[in-house]
């Protein structure tokens, strides 16, 4: 599928089979990355703070959810406060 010098992990397949989802460390941080299989195209989903992991379809395909470590710290320790995030595809 992927065929680079970054590291592309956590894949998740649509419920429909037409796109995977998946985390690559490619731009600024890892971001989420939609690749339709049919087209062959790749499309970041986000950008910004980096450290978004974990992309996962609801089992319908309208929507990909996915961890994001951004926001102040955590209160107890100097880690990122991780949050989920949706998009509505």
């Amino acid at each position: 599928m992927t065929n680079n010098t970054f590291d592309d992990i956590r894949p998740d397949w649509s419920p429909n089979g037409r796109y995977l989802a998946y985390s690559s460390d490619r731009d600024d941080g890892r971001q989420i990355y939609l690749f339709e299989l049919r087209t062959g195209v790749e499309r970041a989903m986000t950008s910004g703070d980096p450290n978004k992991r974990h992309p996962v379809f609801s089992p319908d395909g309208r929507w990909l959810a996915y961890q994001g470590f951004e926001g102040p710290p955590n209160s107890n320790d100097s880690s990122p406060v991780s949050e989920i995030y949706l998009f509505d595809l």
